[in-house]
């Protein structure tokens, strides 16, 4: 008896064990509930679940008209984007219905898209257009009563274009033309399909992709891409270089750019990028033949609203070339000598075409300006056109600073530079520049030594380069009471990127250390700043090894305060030049995630030099108007150092 006892004890607890089996295959699933929903991750997915012991709530919506009150489990999908969402329940083993929601209770739900028989033999497939930031309710049900094994699929086609890489050739130092072919352009896009055109275009930056160059349009012919079909497709398109100032760019490559008739996207942040470690370099060698002339400007102001007109004439032997200019209005303020210091513009600019020689062209800007600045209208704003003379393409209006001294009264009388240095020959940085001036002295005292600079200017003297440095190493210079001087002096090249300047004479500049200051700095026949004739080419053939990388950055932000910490290193294999670190505030376009600077904050921090492997710590802190700005900062931001990639020099908060 004993060992049947024991011989029976085995079959009871497997009796048990099976029991225990039995209830736990019969529990309701997981996601039975609503509340219970199971998140689908990812864009595309298949997974194996179940509707047996499910159960239908009370509240619960039909989710196919005629289908019944069956059995139903709950998922969820987060939409990041834009695009097509296919959900299907083909491969299982039960008439199944299937139904997609919005709504975050079941007394709130939205039906978007429902299915019964979509594919064989009786199982449900949706497909509908997705809105961002939305998480999606997913239904899945019996016809009626039955019950099974659910294979649910999904897949997620996003509206939105990547570009995953660009080049092109050739790259600095070798030099292109405008007006010629690249010997190559690239662009990598990965994309939906789509029949609308897709523009792949490359634009130019000075600052390794931190804000793009103010050319007012691209540096190739753009041509559409019709057809695209979907997928990642590298292709390769002639692109003839456009007429662009001299100098050297990094790349900043763009594919599907908002406003260009391609597909709509929700967000256009990885449709552009700089490109790192190569940059394109401009060597203009068109003769210049024409000549802009700004005639007979009138302003008018009332209040912040401002109305610029006149006309401009070509009084060169040739027509301005086919692809125009600009024509622009600037506000911003002058300093004691009359450089015009730009910190904004009234409005967009107006496009001039070609412009045959002695024709003109009449033309009117509205726009707005803070009260009390100066204003400053300029043809070929953007410096696309090669001029014999660019010193009379502008006029500015507004009142100069007060004087900085009491005794003192000197002046430029004329300045030039040696006729075979300037335009087109090609100057090297270790060139000495000859330059001829006439300096008077108006006062019965003499100056004293005195510090005589030369600035460069895109702008034909306008505006003086914002490099933080001048072109040319400055001398101190003294002249007697009451007397007109002549002096012919050799100058030393600053370090400044390369490209085509004219170039402005100061004297006795107010503010600068070590000047007795000047009782008449604008004015009275003979001015302490005088814009040169001609224009100069510079063009640095040194091989850059040095590679400035922003590694730490933070900011301290009180309401219109703002501190701002970076950690620079140069990465590079050779030592940097003196280069400028500088913060600014501004907005991160909430489409593309571009930044455009608003205002800088504080100064700029100077260094003098980062040998490799080195870091310098950067602190600057400034006032900031109220709002919610983004915070950029960049180090060589006037790019004044070569370096092997300008595209890690900076890093940008977003807007808060």
């Amino acid at each position: 008896m004993m060992m049947q006892k024991f011989a029976c004890l085995p079959l009871a607890l497997l009796s048990f064990f099976l029991l225990t089996a039995s209830l736990a295959q019969a529990a309701a699933p997981v996601n039975d509930m609503f509340a219970s929903r199971v998140a689908l991750v990812g864009s595309s997915g298949q997974l194996d679940a179940t509707n047996v012991e499910a159960t239908r709530e009370a509240g619960e919506p039909i989710h196919y008209t005629g289908s019944g009150s069956g059995a139903s489990v709950w998922w969820s999908w987060y939409c990041p984007d834009l695009g097509k969402m296919t959900i299907t329940t083909c491969g299982s083993n039960f008439d199944t219905v299937l139904a997609v929601y919005t709504g975050n209770t079941l007394a709130t739900l939205i039906k978007i898209a429902s299915s019964d028989d979509a594919c064989s033999p009786a199982q449900s497939a949706v497909t509908f257009n997705t809105v961002p930031n939305t998480t999606y309710k997913i239904a899945v049900a019996a016809f009626n009563q039955s019950t099974g094994a659910i294979v649910l699929n999904w897949t997620f086609e996003s509206d939105n274009i990547d570009l995953m890489s660009l080049d092109f050739s050739p790259a600095a130092p070798a030099s292109a033309q405008p007006g010629t072919l690249l010997t190559s352009a690239t662009w990598k896009v990965k994309g939906p399909s789509t029949d609308k055109p897709i523009w792949p275009e490359f634009f130019a930056s000075n600052n390794g992709g931190f804000t793009l160059s103010r050319f007012g349009g691209t540096v190739t012919n753009s041509q559409a891409l019709n057809g695209f079909g979907g997928g990642v497709y590298t292709f390769t398109l002639p692109q003839t270089l456009n007429w662009l100032p001299d100098g050297i760019y990094t790349i900043v490559g763009f594919a599907n750019r908002p406003g260009t008739g391609g597909p709509t996207e929700y967000r256009y942040s990885d449709n552009w990028a700089p490109l790192a470690g190569k940059r394109l370099r401009v060597r203009n060698t068109q003769a210049a033949n024409s000549n802009i002339v700004l005639q007979n400007p009138t302003y008018a102001r009332n209040g912040s609203a401002v109305t610029v007109t006149g006309t401009v004439k070509n009084n060169g032997p040739s027509a301005t070339p086919d692809y125009g200019f600009w024509i622009e209005t600037a506000y911003g303020s002058l300093s004691a000598e009359g450089n015009f210091i730009p910190a904004g513009y009234i409005g967009g600019g107006v496009k001039v075409g070609r412009l045959a020689p002695n024709a003109t062209f009449s033309y009117s800007q509205t726009g707005t300006a803070p009260t009390n600045t100066a204003l400053a209208i300029m043809a070929d704003s953007t410096d696309l056109v090669p001029e014999t003379e660019e010193r009379d393409n502008w006029h500015f209006s507004g009142n100069t600073p007060s004087a900085c001294g009491t005794n003192l009264d000197v002046g430029i009388v004329s300045a030039s530079i040696l006729g075979t240095q300037l335009a087109p020959t090609e100057l090297s940085p270790s060139d000495k520049l000859k330059v001829n001036f006439t300096l008077i002295n108006r006062s019965p005292v003499s100056s004293g030594m005195m510090w005589i600079e030369f600035f460069a200017s895109q702008t034909g003297g306008l505006s003086t380069l914002r490099s933080g440095v001048p072109l040319l190493q400055s001398q101190k210079v003294s002249i007697g009471p009451n007397r007109t001087q002549s002096y012919s002096m050799d100058f030393g090249f600053e370090r400044i990127p390369d490209g085509i300047y004219s170039v402005v004479a100061i004297v006795n500049r107010c503010g600068v250390a070590d000047n007795p200051g000047d009782t008449i700095p604008f004015g009275n026949g003979g001015y302490n700043l005088l814009r040169i004739p001609g224009r100069i080419v510079l063009k640095n053939d040194a091989v850059a090894t040095s590679d400035l990388d922003v590694l730490g950055y933070g900011t301290n932000r009180l309401p219109n305060k703002v501190s701002v910490n970076a950690t620079v290193k140069n990465t590079g294999a050779g030592p940097t030049g003196a280069f400028w670190s500088e913060a600014f505030y501004g907005l991160v376009d909430p489409l593309t995630g571009a930044f455009t600077p608003h205002g800088q904050i504080g100064g700029g921090v100077y260094t003098s030099q980062l040998t490799a492997g080195a870091t310098t710590s950067v602190q600057i802190e400034g006032a900031v108007p109220t709002g919610n700005w983004a915070i950029g900062f960049i180090a060589d931001s006037t790019d004044l150092t070569p370096e092997t990639d300008e595209t890690n020099n900076w890093v940008i908060s977003s807007n808060d």
